[in-house]
């Protein structure tokens, strides 16, 4: 009974698993347009901006 059950339960979620999958590709074929001009940077982007010290450099330097 339980076995019955389970294949009934997959058959009946197959066609459905199938629509998905249709429907994501429907989605890829669509184009989105934007106008207008970008934001402008943030001020507070120096904030997070990294540099990179290279080893060779340190070493070379006076206080190294």
């Amino acid at each position: 009974m339980n076995r019955a059950l389970l294949l009934l339960s997959a058959a009946l979620a197959l066609p459905l698993s199938a629509q998905q999958a249709l429907a994501q590709d429907v989605a890829e074929e669509r184009e989105i347009v934007v106008t207008g001009r970008g934001l402008e940077p943030s001020p507070m982007l120096a904030a997070y901006a990294v540099t990179v010290l290279e080893r060779d450099r340190t070493a070379a330097s006076a206080s190294g």
